[in-house]
């Protein structure tokens, strides 16, 4: 049972996640994931499928279930003859395996192509700075999949030249926007944050 969650910058960030970069995630944006040392911060894990991946399989096989239902109800008529009734049922038998291997294909298909993704996200709390690139070796270090960080204090230029050698994507809020940090000459703090 989870908690409900205490920091509206996670509620914030996570949904963020979610809806604009279709991260799948376990973790929903009530839930509580913030770390027990620093409240300001959590981690959370998810995937993300590449952009040109689309569901094909599965909805194929949703229509097939569908024709496989009308086969079914069509073989249930009174009045069929009955060895047409075998024929309709032998078909909607068929067409239902044929539905399911292509959901188990398609489930397949999603899990060898998926992403992992691990995400800190760090609020503004008066004692947590920039994002340093300390920090950021070390949740590079304890990653499963590609790091992504969202703060809302900004990062230090160090961190911004680690993470782009190491392929770390960084967020920072701007105005009222999460947006991604890409220039490593330009360091993110708050009071630029706060100017854009």
């Amino acid at each position: 049972m989870s908690k409900s969650i205490k920091h509206p910058f996670h509620y914030r960030a996570i949904s963020w996640l979610r809806e604009k970069m279709s991260v799948n995630t376990r973790v929903l944006p009530t839930d509580a994931v913030a770390d027990t040392d620093h409240p300001d911060r959590a981690r959370l894990s998810g995937y993300v499928l590449p952009e040109d991946y689309n569901a094909l399989l599965g909805y194929l096989a949703l229509m097939l279930m569908l024709c496989a239902g009308t086969i079914a109800m069509a073989s249930a008529r009174a009045g069929i003859d009955p060895g047409l009734v075998e024929v309709l049922r032998i078909g909607a038998g068929g067409t239902t395996g044929v539905a399911i291997l292509l959901l188990v294909a398609d489930n397949w298909r999603e899990r060898h192509l998926a992403r992992n993704v691990d995400v800190v996200v760090q609020g503004n709390a008066a004692e947590l700075e920039a994002v340093d690139a300390a920090h950021l070796e070390l949740w590079h270090r304890d990653a499963k999949g590609q790091l992504w960080v969202i703060s809302e204090r900004g990062f230090t230029s160090d961190a911004l030249e680690l993470a782009r050698e190491r392929s770390i994507r960084c967020f920072a809020v701007r105005k009222h926007w999460i947006e991604e940090i890409t220039n490593a000459d330009a360091p993110v703090s708050v009071a630029s944050l706060e100017a854009a």
